[in-house]
């Protein structure tokens, strides 16, 4: 039960291929645990093999798997 846990709760998907434009099943099954677990609910990332992040609505993106071994300091 999701309202048992103490803290923010995050998803995170591995995706070997989505497409942008149509998410499917790893942006649903994100979206499914944000449903049930309501407001504590923090952020949803499905890792895939692009080059870009990209929002798939509130508190859900797609991001790079590349991103894992950068580290850029934002100015």
């Amino acid at each position: 039960d999701m309202k048992d846990i103490p803290g923010p709760v995050f998803g995170f998907v591995g995706a070997l291929q989505i497409v942008l434009d149509r998410p499917g099943e790893d942006a649903a099954q994100i979206a499914s645990l944000a449903r049930d677990a309501g407001d504590l609910f923090h952020r949803g990332v499905i890792l895939y093999g692009g080059d870009r992040v990209v929002p798939f609505g509130d508190k859900i993106h797609a991001v790079p798997l590349s991103s894992l071994w950068r580290l850029r300091q934002e100015p």
